[in-house]
């Protein structure tokens, strides 16, 4: 009997024995799936960390995810997105580059690399992707929309119209497509023609009161790839002195230099019935975009001054360097004017503020320096008065109802005299214009 005991214990002791060889080994099977990291959880965890512009966060979250699955593009491509929030574009860039090379037909690492682009300012590189984007996705709305909105940019109206309308036959509710198409018709400028009647008044009071006024009538004809001007000038400068009223007679060419909208010119040529206007004036200059949100120009201004028997020659060369950020753009640009051994030096600061499109806008300019070109500063005898000036000008140019435009400017400064006085200067300027 206790041998039969002996024998049934060590039955039970077997089976239990076996029980938790049996358990351990299930155990150790199903732990590792238990508590295997899940890579879309944790990339979700990055996203909305992201959109709170946790930047740091998010991507040392999606480089763990990386280091799980490194082939993961969704996740190379936020990690992309985030160094382009936050304006590191040569980063981002170097990520969508990598990537668009195994891969290129990616609908959003193309989405990523047109927005990249657009936000650093280079227009020509995002229309590049937009086209490579548009060869592999022929008829999705969002490369549609963007290289719409690009050409816009460019003034390339017509085009980006045929963009827009193909997106809205892939769906005509689409809300952005629908936006840029109502922007475009306030910015494409349908209306060719416009009128305008301008004035403007440089008045000072010091040693002796002087007035010099304008009051011209324009008319602006845009083309195709060319925009001409006509304006004819009455100037009026009234001092107890002199008082001298002259006819001036100008017409402007700016043309588009070459296929893609990156260069263009300005050309110009007056006469007029004297002094003090010049007798003859023209200028040339080349404006060409450097990409990056940057342009710079190079050009010249000649004016022939008479007066009675005496005759004066003008020539200015100047240039410019602008740079768009977002809605804003900045200028410098310099005037130089040889005048025997020495030459007269003058400087124009410009920022302005587009509201909404390139028809409305807000400014602010500083100009300072000799000015020995402007007819206000020639005096009877042909010879510059050297006079040192500064002066700060603010204003508006606003479309009004698609038809109208209206443009006014306030400027306040200072001369200083060769005399060794200092006198204080005022401006105004207003122009009223009529699209048809």
């Amino acid at each position: 009997m206790k041998h039969l005991y002996s024998n049934t214990c060590l039955v039970k002791v077997l089976i239990v024995l076996s029980m938790l060889f049996s358990y351990c080994n299930v155990d150790a099977q199903i732990r590792p799936k238990s508590l295997k990291i899940n890579p879309d959880s944790i990339f979700s965890v990055a996203r909305d960390s992201a959109y709170v512009k946790n930047y740091l966060y998010s991507r040392e979250l999606c480089r763990k995810v990386l280091r799980i699955n490194p082939e993961y593009s969704d996740v190379k491509i936020f990690v992309g997105r985030t160094y382009a929030w936050e304006q590191k574009y040569d980063s981002a860039r170097a990520i969508f580059k990598d990537i668009w090379a195994k891969d290129s037909s990616n609908s959003d690492l193309l989405e990523a690399y047109v927005d990249l682009e657009t936000w650093s300012n280079r227009p020509d590189t995002a229309l590049k992707i937009c086209d490579s984007a548009l060869f592999y996705h022929p008829n999705k709305s969002e490369f549609l929309n963007r290289k719409a909105k690009l050409l816009m940019q460019k003034n390339r109206f017509d085009e980006a119209k045929i963009n827009l309308d193909k997106s809205l036959e892939q769906n005509p509710n689409d809300t952005i497509a629908l936006q840029l198409l109502s922007d475009l018709k306030q910015e494409a400028d349908t209306y060719k023609n416009r009128i305008s009647l301008e004035y403007s008044i440089d008045y000072f009071d010091n040693p002796y009161l002087r007035r010099w006024q304008m009051l011209s009538i324009n008319y602006m004809r845009k083309f195709k790839r060319s925009v001409v001007i006509g304006r004819i000038i009455e100037g009026f400068l009234y001092a107890p002195f002199l008082q001298k009223k002259s006819t001036m007679f100008e017409a402007e060419w700016y043309p588009q230099m070459d296929t893609l909208g990156r260069r263009t010119g300005y050309f110009s040529f007056g006469i007029s019935t004297g002094f003090p206007f010049p007798r003859f004036r023209g200028g040339a200059e080349v404006y060409q975009s450097l990409g990056a949100g940057f342009e710079a120009s190079l050009g010249a201004r000649y004016m022939y001054y008479v007066n009675n028997d005496k005759s004066k020659d003008v020539f200015v060369i100047t240039a410019s360097i602008g740079k768009y950020l977002g809605n804003f753009f900045f200028s410098f640009r310099p005037y130089l004017t040889p005048n025997g051994k020495e030459a007269s030096k003058s400087y124009v600061l410009l920022g302005r503020y587009y509201i909404k499109n390139k028809n409305n806008y807000v400014f602010a300019e500083y100009n300072w320096g000799e000015f020995p070109e402007e007819p206000s500063n020639i005096n009877l005898n042909l010879t510059s008065n050297n006079i040192f000036s500064g002066l700060f000008k603010f204003g508006a140019s606003l479309r009004v109802e698609k038809r109208w435009w209206i443009y006014g400017a306030l400027g306040l400064g200072s001369e200083d005299l060769p005399t060794g006085i200092s006198r204080n200067t005022a401006l105004f300027e207003l122009k009223l214009g009529y699209y048809f």
